[in-house]
């Protein structure tokens, strides 16, 4: 029985193992569960035909759906189980002997009730089978329960891609978590892209749980490949929206990393300066939470979150002498779940500067600046397109260009110009005319620019320092060096609001992050972190911890274990 003959089939055998499951399914299923509870309860004939009729039914069932849709886990062994031809020693204070077909297997009732529901359930229910010496087993190929009863007497499981099915399949009647755990162990060393579907299959069929669980893990640390491989079109619409959820899953943290990795006239160490870092709500504390993958002493970086992956997409300049550096486009995508990093295509524009928002699963870079320095000069010109990258094929392309040059890009404090932030599936951005705030919409279905409005309280708002969107409305926190504040506006029914406002909120650090209903972002006068609730319009600050550093930082919101 080859795992790869699953292959042989293609995706018929779903179809076939869902029509068997949908009609023999109710018939059969139920009656482990049934053995279990009279097992406990009594000791009569009955007992003994409901452990003989599933035993059968277990073996039919096995030849109708095990054979064909065995995942196809290739060319990797674990261990080559033993001849059954070869007698075995005896085990050591042996009291049963299992006859399964025409071999013995010696044992122990206490280690195999240990072990074993099924077995615990036949010794302890006060069946005759529990004073026995010889019991025969029904249901479980010699050659599985000979690999079986090595693991129960402290052997490593010696599952290989040609008998994992038929492993599965005996542990889950035998009920034996040993044997499922070392299944688990193999598909982590095996498991891929292609076969996981299969080994979700197998799996369901005979509802073992934790290969259940560790098959949707392996689809959540591995989201972007397996979303793009063939195998992900055979999952129902509600396990990719469920996978989707666990991917997004886990304790959601607020993150920072430096945006330009350094700040002039502050001595830092290049090092220390690439570390990302989140901050844990419980201690109070800033902690690592990765470093930059690059020898840089210099970068310039936007971030953005999709499907909780952080990109990370800039210039950067890795120091080739005492004084001179060569700039270098980059980008890089980090993984929490995997806690790695990945090298993906580099933007066609040398941006820097520049916004980085993500619209339905792709990302979009919007302006920036060309320059050799780290921030705007004389020598400097703003971009006017619009690049988008796609994850799936790992290209970016020029989409659009900013309704430029009438508008001009209205100062912010980290000079990402424009300013921009996501809402329903449009892009807004704000630009100035004559010393006015206009706020522009982008909708990249129909690639289409709109004026939008003017944006009030703009003499108030003589610095924006970031934009983001919670439910139907888009929130903007700006002001000048003695007060700032913050602004609502709500699209659908162009209604402008002015809220709370607060001393100095982020002088340094002009980025902020969403978690939940509440904006994070860090303060200027003792670098702590203050959070805005929406809710309360109120300003809170957060914990004692300090910011780890100065300078400008980029604030990020992702998902932790």
């Amino acid at each position: 029985m080859k795992l790869s003959r699953f292959l042989c089939f293609g995706g018929s055998n779903l179809i076939l193992r869902e029509r068997l499951r949908r009609y023999l399914g109710p018939i059969f299923d139920p009656v482990r569960d049934k053995v279990t509870r009279v097992c406990q309860t009594t000791a009569t004939v009955t007992m003994e035909i409901l452990l003989w009729t599933y035993a059968y039914t277990h073996t039919l069932l096995s030849i109708l759906l095990v054979w064909d849709v065995t995942p196809a886990i290739t060319g990797r062994k674990a261990y080559a189980p033993s001849p059954l031809d070869q007698r075995r020693k005896p085990q050591r204070n042996s009291d049963v002997v299992i006859l399964v077909d025409e071999y013995e297997f010696e044992s122990n009732k206490a280690i195999l009730s240990e072990k074993s529901e099924y077995f615990r359930a036949m010794f302890e229910s006060g069946m005759k089978e529990s004073n026995q010496r010889i019991l025969t087993l029904h249901g479980v190929p010699a050659a599985m329960f000979d690999i079986i009863i090595d693991c129960v007497h402290g052997s490593p499981l010696a599952v290989t891609d040609e008998n994992l099915a038929e492993l599965v399949a005996a542990a889950s009647f035998l009920q034996m978590p040993c044997v499922i755990t070392g299944c688990v162990f193999f598909l982590r060393a095996n498991m891929d892209v292609d076969n996981c579907t299969d080994v979700l299959a197998l799996a369901e069929m005979y509802g073992v749980q934790e290969i259940i669980d560790e098959v949707y893990k392996f689809m959540r640390d591995n989201y972007i490949d397996f979303c793009k491989s063939e195998s992900y079109q055979l999952l129902s619409p509600e396990k990719r929206e469920y996978l989707k959820t666990l991917r997004n899953g886990g304790k959601l943290c607020i993150g920072i990393i430096s945006k330009e990795g350094a700040m002039r006239g502050v001595q830092v160490d290049p090092d220390d300066v690439k570390k990302l870092r989140y901050y844990d709500d419980a201690q109070d504390k800033w902690k690592l939470l990765a470093t930059l993958p690059v020898e840089v002493s210099r970068w310039n970086c936007s971030v953005a979150v999709i499907d909780n992956y952080l990109y990370v997409v800039g210039g950067f300049k890795p120091r080739t002498g005492d004084n001179s550096f060569q700039y270098l486009p980059g980008a890089y995508r980090y993984n929490p779940c995997k806690n790695s990093w990945e090298e993906i295509r580099a933007m066609r524009k040398r941006r820097r500067h520049f916004s980085l928002v993500p619209l339905e699963g792709a990302l979009y870079a919007i302006g920036g600046w060309w320059l050799d320095a780290f921030a705007p000069d004389a020598r400097s010109r703003m971009f006017d397109s619009i690049e988008k990258y796609d994850p799936d094929s790992d290209r970016w392309s020029i989409v659009t260009t900013l309704p430029l040059p009438r508008y001009r890009v209205h100062m912010t404090l980290t000079h990402d110009n424009p300013l921009a932030v996501t809402f329903n599936s449009s892009i807004f951005i704000l630009l100035a005319y004559r010393g006015i705030i206009v706020m522009h919409q982008y909708t990249p279905s129909t690639d289409k620019w709109r004026e939008v409005c003017e944006v009030p309280f703009h003499n108030e708002l003589y610095t924006v320092y970031t934009m983001l969107s919670l439910d139907d409305v888009i929130y903007i926190i700006g002001g000048n060096f003695d007060e700032n504040l913050v602004v609502s506006y709500r699209p659908e029914t162009d209604e402008w609001t002015k809220l709370s406002s607060v001393e100095r909120v982020a002088y340094f650090n002009g980025s902020a992050a969403l978690r939940g209903r509440k904006i994070y972002i860090g303060t200027a006068e003792d670098q702590s972190l203050q959070v805005y609730d929406v809710d309360t319009n109120t300003w809170q600050p957060v914990g004692g911890a300090t910011m780890p550093f100065l300078g400008p930082l980029v604030a990020f919101t992702l998902s932790l274990d």
